[in-house]
């Protein structure tokens, strides 16, 4: 065999290889998806002292 040609099947062998890999470890992206990424960040950076209000303004 030439050794070109054996060269030649090993990078095309890495490169299906490299694709079939990417392929199934990718995560997926829906509409939604980036929406509960944004909302997770926002709720990390929240101040933990006061608890999350609901609703509107207190009357008083």
């Amino acid at each position: 065999m030439n050794p070109f040609i054996f060269l030649l099947f090993a990078v095309v062998l890495s490169v299906v290889g490299t694709i079939v890999l990417w392929a199934r470890h990718r995560e997926t992206k829906s509409t939604d998806s980036s929406i509960g990424e944004f909302n997770a960040k926002l709720k990390a950076l929240q101040p933990q002292d006061e608890p999350p209000r609901r609703g509107g303004p207190r009357r008083g």
